[in-house]
């Protein structure tokens, strides 16, 4: 059994706590934050104002940092307890601090998995597999759009960061991203285009309505030499695999991207696997959003390893 600690209160450390009670290996026996998780589900779990309280008052095997602010004061402390670190979301609030970050885990040598969830949902995670496999040949085009409602008001650009961190492992490392915005009192909008190192081009669009509750929608659209994978979260089954020589598959889905994601932070625990690679991605990644948000202002396409702090 693993003994987590959870920082956070909000949306993201409302589900963490659920997924992790019906994990058998995980136990969350500590909470940090202004507020704990609503519920029963952490009734039983001691509660802190500041995690470096918790760090040093409970007997902890890893941490789950789902606040949205404080990363870098949050992970940098754990791995200097030897604590192993989950942390979803986007790494941290600039490059500079997921800069640190990369360097506290990769320093004290702890298991590290973060970066957005998005990859490990079931069905974006079976594309990936088909692609590392070769079923549709090389990638030579790529497209992800969502549209969320109020109910899942987030930054815009943590929504494109979610599409970014699936394109960038069937895609490959980023280039440069070209980036135009909309934004009204009824909704905003995103639309990035994403040239990536191997000259595979990408296209994320990302909508928010703010003024109506409405069922996400997700789809994704793979262009292969040999083939194409889809999924459209509104279709009765959402992935499909169309080979020029053979008949449609269909993958099943049963769990959700925190579930599978905090399941694989489980399995690198158990293998003793240091997963610390998961920062440098997840760095990668809010450095392509950052460069998003720069072209947007500037009008003009961005490399990644241009942004600042």
């Amino acid at each position: 059994m693993v003994r987590i600690g959870l920082i956070g209160h909000g949306s993201l450390a409302q589900k963490h706590a659920q997924r992790c009670a019906e994990l058998p290996r995980a136990n969350v026996v500590a909470v940090a934050g202004s507020d704990s998780p609503d519920g029963d589900t952490l009734a039983d779990a001691a509660t802190y104002d500041e995690p470096e309280e918790m760090f040093d008052d409970t007997t902890l095997d890893a941490v789950d940092v789902c606040s949205s602010t404080g990363r870098r004061r949050a992970v940098t402390a754990a791995a200097d307890r030897d604590l192993h670190v989950l942390c979803p979301g986007a790494l941290a609030d600039s490059p500079a601090d997921g800069a640190a970050i990369v360097d506290a885990v990769t320093t004290a040598g702890v298991v590290f998995v973060g970066g957005h969830a998005t990859p490990f949902a079931p069905e974006y995670d079976a594309a990936t597999r088909r692609v590392e496999n070769g079923n549709i040949g090389a990638v030579g085009n790529a497209r992800t759009s969502r549209h969320v409602g109020e109910e899942q008001a987030v930054g815009l650009f943590d929504l494109v960061g979610r599409d970014v961190e699936f394109l960038r492992r069937v895609c490959g490392d980023v280039d440069r991203v070209f980036a135009r915005t909309t934004e009204s009192d009824r909704d905003a909008r995103a639309l990035i285009t994403v040239r990536f190192e191997d000259d595979v081009v990408g296209h994320v669009d990302v909508r928010q309505t703010v003024t109506e509750e409405r069922r996400p929608v997700r789809r994704f659209e793979l262009a292969g030499t040999n083939g194409l994978i889809e999924f459209d979260s509104e279709e009765a089954t959402p992935v499909t695999i169309s080979r020029t020589d053979r008949d449609d598959r269909s993958v099943p889905l049963r769990r959700d991207e925190h579930y599978c994601q905090i399941e694989h932070f489980l399995d690198c625990l158990a293998g003793g696997e240091q997963e610390s690679g998961h920062a440098a991605d997840a760095l990668a990644t809010l450095r392509a959003c950052v460069a998003a948000r720069a072209s947007a202002e500037r009008g003009n396409p961005v490399d990644p390893m241009e942004v600042g702090a």
